[in-house]
């Protein structure tokens, strides 16, 4: 298995090409918790009432843990180890399957741009966790 960089993981998360394949987690009000519907994958909403049924949620922490860390293995499938009570394993669609045409984005409090899916659920910056976010200028 080889590293897989999680800031890499977030992006491809935010262009929509990220599929949960399996879940598992643990907790001490409900057990554990295992998950194998494919489902695709957004980053969660600042507000919560803004989440869709059939999407793999995240939070931003996910990707930036210092207990987690994220593979590849040799079937092409990323696992994402939040911490040792969490973790996801993806499928990533090819940039040729990508649904929906890219629009960008950019960060009103930082300067930081990038590409988005038009129905991406929550767009929150990776940089200073901002959601004062704009369509960008061409």
């Amino acid at each position: 298995m080889k590293t897989f960089r999680r800031d890499k993981l977030r992006r491809l998360v935010e262009a929509g090409r990220v599929v949960v394949v399996s879940s598992y987690h643990y907790d001490d009000n409900s057990g554990s918790t295992r998950s194998t519907e494919p489902l695709p994958v957004a980053i969660m909403p600042a507000d919560w009432h803004d989440r869709k049924d059939g999407v793999c949620y995240l939070f931003p922490s996910c990707f930036t843990s210092k207990s987690g860390t994220c593979y590849e293995s040799p079937n092409g499938v990323i696992s994402l180890i939040v911490h040792g009570n969490s973790n996801y394993d993806f499928r990533i669609v090819p940039a040729t399957e990508a649904s929906a045409p890219r629009v960008a984005v950019v960060c009103s409090e930082c300067g930081r741009r990038w590409h988005v899916s038009p129905n991406a659920a929550t767009l929150q910056c990776a940089k200073c966790n901002s959601v004062d976010i704009e369509v960008a200028n061409a």
